[in-house]
């Protein structure tokens, strides 16, 4: 019995020098793996802020760099590390016009990720150029000035996507052919009536046959117009166009709001900075593919 007591006393106190140690190494084990992965760390991803800029033109790379934050994401760490030695494909794109997609390239200890950011590069401010002008101003030739040829609706859209109307297009053109200087017209149409907004441009762009009643007395304003339709008005346009070279919609499809202005901006060559405007509709932001051209035809800008 005294040798059993003397056996249970004997491993207690090894147990009370060996349970220490496990600990001990299993904790000194763990530390030291963690300090391994701090050493090690795994790239995960990256991620680019904002996603969507614009900038003049012809800039150089560091205009973009400034413009955005490229952040590194690590595997067990929660907090991502802002870098700055990325790689970007932006000189091979700054020339270009419009939207574009650049890569962001980030590598470290021998792992690459990549994400994008898009770049909408528009034309370049002019020396002396206001970035703001003021509406009272007026231009001092009226030759130099690209007036607003659409607007939106009353309730701050733009619908891009609606099929433009006979009245609309007629309306544009109008106002584009005579800088916005549309003579005032006898009334020809019963489905018009004097003070709409239309009625003087319909009247003015059917005299010059540019397009075609529906009857003698009827024009449909609110009808739509076909592609088809569309291109035989360019055709009558020739003589009033600085840009006859321009690809137009075709197929079986009416006509968008958003297509007539990308067209009409080609042909009569309207051009503006859209770098510093702001969109006023609720519709269309600056992700739109067609932003510039929808701004450019419904806001005031310089030639």
């Amino acid at each position: 019995m005294k040798e059993k007591t003397k056996s249970i006393v004997l491993l207690f106190f090894i147990s009370l020098i060996l349970v220490p140690s496990f600990i001990y190494g299993a904790t000194t084990r763990q530390k030291a793996s963690d300090a391994d992965l701090n050493w090690k760390k795994v790239l995960q991803r990256i991620t680019v802020e904002p996603q969507e800029v614009h900038i003049p033109r012809g800039s150089d790379e560091q205009e973009l760099k400034d413009m955005i934050t490229v952040k590194a994401y690590y595997k067990g760490i929660k907090k991502p590390k802002i870098v700055t030695d990325y790689k970007t494909n932006y000189e091979e794109q700054k020339e270009k016009k419009g939207k574009q997609k650049i890569t962001i390239q980030y590598t470290e200890q021998g792992c690459t990720k990549k994400d994008c950011v898009f770049v909408t590069f528009c034309k370049p401010m002019q020396s002396g150029e206001a970035v703001e002008p003021k509406p009272t101003e007026e231009p001092t030739n009226p030759e130099d000035i690209n007036f607003p040829y659409i607007s939106g609706y009353t309730d701050n859209t733009f619908k891009p996507n609606q099929a433009v109307s006979r009245e609309e297009l007629a309306t544009m053109l109008a106002r584009l052919i005579t800088k916005n200087r549309i003579p005032e017209e006898t009334n020809q149409y019963t489905d018009l009536y004097e003070g709409r907004f239309s009625t003087d441009a319909v009247n003015y762009i059917t005299k010059l046959g540019i397009m075609e009643p529906t009857s003698a007395t009827t024009f449909n304003p609110s009808g739509s117009v076909s592609y088809n339709e569309f291109r035989e008005i360019v055709n009558k346009l020739r003589p009033y166009i600085k840009n006859a070279n321009v690809a137009l919609p075709s197929g079986n499809g009416n006509l968008t709001r958003a297509q007539a202005v990308v067209a009409l901006n080609e042909l009569f060559n309207v051009q503006c900075n859209t770098c510093f405007s702001s969109s006023p509709f609720t519709d269309v932001s600056k992700n739109d593919p067609n932003y510039d051209d929808i701004i450019c035809a419904t806001q005031s800008r310089t030639s």
